[in-house]
């Protein structure tokens, strides 16, 4: 099948339930001259019919101790702003668009992780999966060693993004799909880019609706992070202000082994979006919400109930030592670990240490992200999956084998398993139709407000109740990750 785009004619495949294309160019290569520099959108035009039935390339990465899945982009390039498209058919129906932002702690993962697109084709949705950059090429702010023209450096990643939604916007209507009616949904650090995009300015308008699980916009940094955050980088590579420039020469392969001493091991906040003033009105996400900044959206967001076990289990550690909560909370480690010692009591178990990082790194910043997006006009369907028939019980990514339907081998599967999944799937699709979340198989949703803050609790049998509220120190600041040396 072929289709005609704002860039030129590309030519599709047949797949299960519709129809895909592959490894579809949405802004230039960000190589050469351009590496480090924001995305140049739109992609020059091309005469020929595009071949987009194979996919692309993904984000220059390491390779990681803990690898969850195998990705199918096989290759890595610089070359890697390009986008999947999958539709029933491309007509025009207009149906919902559903955009999809992986994880990787913005450090490494493809667009095709975690993702299941034939799961919601069954569902007459247009689904569209992003590669963007990663890694010091797609989040660190490198402007105090290479000039102001790279002050949004920090922020590559993201832009990028914005891009792709901007080739949605401009393409979506001719798969199928329709502009007005756009979901983004993301995974761990693709949730923190989904709840990071609503307080853009240049993603206003892009999307209507957003799914966050398991991250949240806690994790984007104030520029004096960032820039302690390369300062480490450049020091452990050997570079000085006066050898920096090598940064745009080098091999892409060169820059992401410099990376390792800084994102080796457990190390979740390495990377990640920045406030910096040319994207955001605000240094602050909560301001911006409350000074109306940001777009209203409806929003399912939520977490697991047990994330941490998944990095207890994989790393296998019983105890966080200070290490550990240095790595992990940087110049807030001090009153953590002070908490932390105070809430084991001297009884350190796996399970109890997983809890404590669980309320610390994933739920406290969700509900209170709940809290702050309904006060200022957003419709928030707030959750948490409580399934933990699996070794790591309800784990980190353990919600995505429900979302998309990619089942866990070492789950213990029965009739409640799959019929969760299909729940989790109806309800989703509800959702991109409609803006609610509903299955027949589920109570009625209730919205999350600061005087009902209603959770849905996502098991063999689903229910709502109220969020609990997060236990963490009253004194813990709103951005887990912050340094300033």
């Amino acid at each position: 099948m072929k289709v005609q785009t704002t860039c030129g004619t590309i030519l599709g495949k047949a797949t299960e339930g519709g129809f895909a294309f592959l490894n579809i160019p949405y802004a230039e290569p960000p190589v050469g001259e351009r590496r480090f520099l924001p995305p140049l959108y739109p992609h020059q035009k091309w005469d020929d019919v595009l071949d987009c039935t194979a996919y692309g390339c993904a984000a220059p990465q390491l390779s990681y101790e803990v690898d969850v899945m195998e990705s199918l982009e096989k290759e890595k390039s610089e070359d890697c702003l390009n986008l999947n498209v999958f539709t029933p058919q491309a007509d025009e129906k207009k149906r919902p668009v559903l955009v999809w932002i992986h994880g990787g702690a913005f450090q490494r993962g493809a667009a095709m992780d975690f993702f299941a697109p034939k799961t919601y084709l069954e569902k007459d949705v247009v689904c569209v999966s992003v590669n963007f950059r990663l890694g010091v090429l797609g989040f660190f702010d490198v402007s105090e060693y290479l000039g102001e023209a790279y002050r949004r450096s920090a922020n590559n990643g993201l832009l990028d993004v914005v891009a792709a939604l901007e080739w949605i916007r401009d393409n979506i209507a001719a798969f199928g799909g329709n502009p007005e009616n756009v979901t983004i949904m993301g995974q761990s650090s693709g949730a923190k880019m989904c709840s990071t995009l609503p307080l853009m300015r240049l993603a206003k308008g892009l999307f209507q609706k957003a799914i966050i699980t398991s991250g949240g916009v806690q994790c984007t940094r104030d520029r004096q992070t960032a820039w302690a955050m390369t300062r480490r980088f450049m020091k452990a590579a050997g570079l000085t202000k006066e050898t920096a420039g090598k940064l745009l020469t080098m091999p892409w392969e060169e820059i992401t082994a410099l990376q390792k001493p800084v994102m080796g091991g457990l190390n979740n906040h390495a990377c990640g979006p920045v406030f910096t003033e040319e994207d955001f009105a605000e240094k602050n996400m909560y301001d911006i919400l409350r000074n109306s900044e940001a777009m209203p959206i409806r929003v399912m967001l939520g977490t697991n109930r047990d994330e941490m076990r998944l990095y207890t289990s994989a790393f296998g550690f019983d105890r966080m030592d200070r290490k550990m909560s240095d790595t992990l909370f940087g110049d807030n480690s001090p009153l953590v670990f002070a908490d932390y010692e105070r809430q084991m009591d001297g009884e350190y178990t796996e399970q109890k240490t997983a809890a404590f990082m669980t309320q610390y790194i994933y739920y406290h910043g969700a509900y209170r992200l709940a809290q702050e997006m309904s006060k200022a006009g957003s419709t928030v369907y707030f959750f948490r999956n409580d399934f933990d028939r699996q070794p790591d019980g309800a784990c980190h990514a353990s919600e995505v084998q429900f979302f998309m339907r990619f089942y866990d081998e070492k789950a213990q599967k029965d009739a409640g398993y799959y019929a969760l999944a299909d729940t989790c799937t109806d309800a989703i699709a509800h959702f991109l139709w409609e803006g609610v979340p509903a299955s027949e198989h589920m109570p009625q949703w209730s919205p999350f407000t600061e005087e009902n803050p209603a959770m849905m609790h996502l098991n063999e049998v689903c229910t709502m109740g109220e969020a609990p509220v997060p236990n963490v120190s009253k004194d813990f600041p709103d951005e887990i990750f912050r340094l300033r040396e």
